[in-house]
């Protein structure tokens, strides 16, 4: 076998042209691996752009309509009147339904801590109850209202010879179990007392 040094040509012409191929051949073995990592960035993030950030776009929303179901809570739990919480309890309803359409589009996954439909149902579930204890508190507080009257006009009566002492009595103990917010129980039941 020969040398190397019998491969190379011994003029400087040779060895140039040696030397320039050897650099083109190298910026083209360079050039085609570029090529081929920008065709391999771009196959990943097309990949990228058609399966996985639909999922986080919606995963997004679903967050920011979840958030807003939370800040329209309060709202419906300070109503005052009847009209009011109607509103409000549609409006949070409306939301509660854009929130399990948005679930539903969500993309599935296998993993039970992550299946939303117990979290949702458990999150209606909520809602409902808060809408109706927050109708039952106006209902109360309306009954509230009227026992006060009665026993405002009960007064006015009594210095006329009106109702007797034991229906003021009556309205006094329902008086004081509807100050007592602890047990709406017997808030409810002292109310429908007649």
């Amino acid at each position: 076998m020969k040398p190397i040094r019998s491969w190379l040509p011994e003029s400087v012409r040779g060895q140039l042209l040696l030397a320039f191929s050897i650099l083109f051949a190298s910026a083209m073995v360079l050039g085609l691996v570029g090529w081929w990592g920008m065709h391999n960035t771009r196959d990943a993030l097309q990949n990228l752009q058609s399966q996985a950030l639909p999922g986080i776009a919606r995963s997004l929303e679903f967050a920011q309509r979840t958030a807003s179901l939370a800040a329209a809570a309060p709202y419906v739990a300070e109503s005052h009147q009847p009209f009011q919480l109607q509103s409000e309890a549609d409006a949070l309803r409306a939301r509660m339904r854009e929130v399990a359409s948005l679930a539903e589009q969500l993309p599935h996954v296998e993993a039970p801590i992550l299946d939303l439909k117990p979290s949702l149902t458990a999150l209606d579930a909520a809602i409902e109850g808060l809408i109706e204890v927050t109708r039952s508190d106006l209902f109360l507080r309306e009954d509230l209202r009227e026992r006060l009257f009665q026993l405002d006009s009960g007064r006015a009566l009594a210095g006329t010879g009106g109702p007797s002492p034991g229906v003021v009595d009556g309205l006094y103990g329902d008086l004081v179990a509807a100050a007592s917010m602890e047990d709406p129980d017997l808030l409810a039941a002292a109310t429908r007392s007649p």
